[in-house]
């Protein structure tokens, strides 16, 4: 079937196709361009999947089912795959006894009377196919039919290659204005690879939450301005952010630190003295080198957490404090609980 003013019917289809900047809103446009501009029967279109892969897959299609589709490929002798595999479009005005596809049982099982296909070609590579057929009649297709569809594939073919590239071009803009947001957000952590910005979004999306959190990584890598950060993003900013080195103080004196202590408690306390817990409330507290603390200190942390409650050393009153806690470690903490050095229970609080 010969195609009404080719021409004019090129112009327009490119006119519209040029103006989809979506894919897959593309290519469906692609699929009923061509059915109508054929009057075909049925139709689909084959995508390859990537760029370093040679398969493809179906991405469109009209009036035919997936397991037909399936069929219609199966062989090494069908339509589409001779057409992908030699990158040359194909026409059959009488499938049946075409010689061709003497070996074709897709063409024989779904009774496939006429058929044309063609590739969508850039750069010297097959990217997609065009496939329709008709099961109704003969000679539904001829060589103006031909012709016309590779000048569409032709067309189609700069139109995909505008709308992968506006998606690409759309995909990096996106990125940097992620970047710029979260650089203004974060001015001290200063990186722009893929795995900080994910670090940074997720110190966004975790900054106001209500848990605790462990920072993991070796020593030198920032720790410290990722707490700050999750502070000062939280709805405690205005409150106090306290840091404290765990690795360095012996389990007595971090114990009077984090807890405080009463006058006469031991040598030395001449004064009553409030702990960090204390002079955090309401605020944070960083727990920085968590993994180095004692077993008894990591069971009044866990009172902490789970009560909210602790006592000053020397003393029986039970005082209580609105802390967040936010630890961090250069060590693998859960490899420290399975080695017994660190306690299960305080490690998921």
């Amino acid at each position: 079937m010969s195609v009404k003013n080719p021409y004019q019917t090129l112009l327009q289809i490119s006119r519209e196709i040029y103006s989809v900047h979506d894919i897959e809103t593309l290519l469906n446009r692609i699929m009923d361009a061509a059915m109508q501009a054929l009057s075909a029967e049925r139709g689909f279109i084959l995508l390859k999947s990537g760029e370093q892969d040679d398969t493809f897959t179906v991405v469109s299609a009209r009036n035919i089912s997936s397991e037909t589709i399936d069929t219609i490929r199966d062989y090494s002798s069908s339509v589409v795959n001779q057409v992908l595999e030699s990158g040359k479009a194909l026409i059959s005005v009488d499938a049946q006894a075409d010689e061709r596809f003497a070996g074709s049982e897709s063409i024989v099982v779904q009774q496939i009377k006429s058929v044309i296909c063609t590739p969508v070609i850039q750069d010297g590579r097959v990217q997609a196919a065009i496939y329709m057929d008709s099961r109704a009649a003969v000679r539904q297709f001829d060589q103006e039919s031909l012709e016309f569809l590779q000048a569409f594939a032709s067309q189609a073919a700069i139109a995909l290659r505008n709308a992968r590239l506006f998606e690409r071009l759309q995909s990096e803009n996106q990125k940097l204005k992620r970047q710029i947001s979260l650089s203004a957000a974060f001015p001290d952590i200063i990186g722009k690879s893929e795995p900080m910005v994910k670090v940074l979004e997720m110190i966004r999306d975790v900054a106001d939450a209500t848990a605790s959190v462990l920072i993991e990584g070796e020593s030198g890598t920032g720790k410290e301005l990722v707490a700050r950060a999750l502070h000062y993003h939280s709805s405690r900013k205005d409150k106090a952010f306290i840091p404290i080195f765990c690795g360095s103080l012996s389990e007595n004196l971090l114990e009077s630190e984090l807890f405080g202590h009463k006058r006469g408690a031991f040598t030395g306390a001449t004064e009553n003295k409030r702990g960090l817990f204390e002079e955090a409330d309401g605020g944070t507290l960083f727990l920085d080198e968590i993994a180095d603390v004692s077993p008894a200190i990591q069971t009044k942390l866990l009172r902490v957490l789970q009560e909210g409650e602790f006592k000053r050393v020397g003393e029986n009153q039970i005082r209580r404090a609105n802390v967040r806690i936010i630890s961090a470690t250069n060590k693998d903490l859960w490899q420290e609980v399975q080695e017994g050095n660190f306690r299960e229970d305080l490690y998921y609080r």
